[in-house]
């Protein structure tokens, strides 16, 4: 949500006459209105003026641009190289970065039992931080929105304690993932570095391209803004470590994409110009080659040989639905949990993946890890073509 919602702030900036109503989820609303409308459950969701109602995050954004084009966040075919980093920048933070983000977004909630106890580094901090109040807070005023502190919080540890907390809820999704014991360091050092790299960039630049954002800042933002720099606890360590980030967080999602005041009357709110790719993004895109781009490589080849299978053709004769759903054999959608039984383990829609860190999160070693591939992610890496 942290996403789109900074994306309308900044059209809305762009556009006076525009305006958009932000109507928080909760159960109620979610079975009442979002499922029957789009037959999903997620959020971000966006009626647009029409009555159309999109959900995935780059539709909306797609539809948003064509509706008022002359703000585009996407470079248009005229600057290619800047397409093509705002293109890899977003599919590194939706579908990249977005793991160790997932993962420190809960790996600190347990109650302090083993049976809560998920893949947790943290730098090899001893005790290790908590942010479970802080999460059952956000839980229970979405639960229990009209409820009093007490039943809100009830209801929270219910959900954390019955669903989230336990084998079959987030720390399946963590495994499904690739974070295990084994690999949660290396994760940690991943994102560590990619905000390093972003933290040198934004003290020269406001935005990946310049002074204005483009489709790849608010790729990034989504997994940035919602899952480290509202959480008390990846929270302090960008606001201590890594400040030009988290600056860049509260321009582009609470202010609607101002520049940075220390480059004010240096930089003008465009695009570098001649279609040229600050110097400072090149070792972003370093990452999605060494790290991101092996993984959709090996995700690729298991998906191409899953559906060359027989057990793929007998799925589709059977359920007659295409790609998408209906049986639990055809290919899942997005989602942080296994969608199907081919997800889990050593499945035929697994893959193997490596990240260049050892188990102590120390760059230069290699982990090794198995994880679920996301057709998703291939439907985003066509975006190139």
């Amino acid at each position: 949500s942290g996403k789109v919602r900074g994306y309308l702030r900044y059209k809305v900036r762009q556009h006076k006459e525009l305006s958009f109503e932000e109507i928080t989820a909760c159960p109620a609303i979610i079975a009442g209105s979002l499922l029957p409308a789009s037959g999903s459950s997620a959020v971000p969701q966006l009626q647009l003026p029409g009555g159309q109602i999109l959900q995935d995050s780059k539709d909306i954004v797609e539809a948003v641009d064509a509706l008022h084009p002359d703000s585009k966040v996407m470079p248009p075919a005229e600057r290619p190289r800047q397409r093509l980093v705002s293109v890899l920048a977003e599919l590194l933070g939706d579908e990249w970065l977005l793991v160790s983000a997932y993962h420190w977004r809960w790996a600190y909630s347990g109650d302090g039992s083993r049976a809560q106890a998920m893949p947790a580094f943290m730098g090899g901090a001893s005790p290790l931080p908590s942010h479970r109040e802080h999460n059952l807070d956000q839980w229970g005023a979405f639960l229990r929105p009209d409820g009093t502190e007490e039943e809100r919080r009830r209801a929270a540890r219910f959900l954390f304690d019955r669903v989230f907390l336990t084998p079959i809820g987030i720390k399946s999704g963590m495994r499904s993932l690739g974070v295990t014991e084994e690999t949660v360091a290396a994760w940690e050092a991943s994102c560590r570095n990619i905000l390093r790299i972003l933290d040198l960039h934004f003290q020269q630049h406001s935005f990946l391209l310049g002074g204005r954002p483009c489709s790849g800042d608010f790729g990034l933002l989504g997994p940035l803004y919602a899952h480290l720099y509202c959480d008390p606890v990846p929270g302090k360590m960008m606001r201590t470590e890594f400040p030009h980030v988290a600056d860049w967080c509260v321009r582009l999602h609470d202010l609607g994409g101002v520049s940075a005041e220390h480059l004010a009357g240096t930089e003008l709110a465009e695009w570098l110009p001649d279609d040229e790719v600050p110097e400072t993004c090149l070792p972003l895109l370093q990452v999605f080659v060494d790290e991101m781009w092996p993984s959709l490589r090996s995700s690729c080849a298991s998906l191409r040989e899953h559906l060359r299978s027989p057990r793929y053709a007998l799925a589709r004769m059977v359920c007659g639905r295409g790609l998408q759903g209906g049986s639990p054999l055809a290919l899942p959608d997005k989602s942080f949990n296994a969608g199907c039984v081919d997800q889990e383990g050593f499945g035929p829609l697994t893959h193997e993946f490596e990240l260049p860190f050892d188990e102590l999160g120390k760059a230069g070693g290699r982990v090794r890890g198995r994880r679920m591939v996301v057709p998703h992610q291939i439907w985003m890496l066509q975006r190139l073509e």
